[in-house]
């Protein structure tokens, strides 16, 4: 091998591994953290992400990955409460807004 093969090849085995659990590189593309941003705007979003990944973890092909995504957003929401000087007080926007009605299969499969 030339220099140059050994020097291209020490960097490829020095890169080191993709965490798509904490980490994805298309969260944390840019100046800030996506995560952080979200969460600062709209409390309750990893909750959400929870129930995200809990719901389509057999769907998608990687049920593990989605599980570890769902623990993941978890507990960053338990971490968040945890630094909270007392309880964190009850959203009572989000307590006081009607459910969001959620279309069945069959009442989107009649309109198409």
């Amino acid at each position: 091998m030339t220099d140059g093969q050994s020097d291209a090849c020490a960097c490829i085995a020095a890169t080191p591994p993709v965490d798509m659990i904490e980490q994805p590189p298309h969260y944390t593309h840019g100046k800030y953290e996506m995560s952080d941003v979200v969460e600062d705007w709209f409390p309750g979003w990893h909750l959400g992400n929870v129930i995200k990944y809990i719901r389509r973890c057999n769907y998608k092909g990687n049920k593990l990955e989605d599980l570890k995504k769902a623990r993941a957003y978890l507990n960053r929401e338990i971490n968040r409460l945890e630094s909270l000087d007392d309880d964190p007080p009850l959203d009572a926007g989000l307590l006081s807004r009607p459910p969001l009605p959620i279309a069945r299969r069959e009442d989107t499969d009649a309109q198409a």
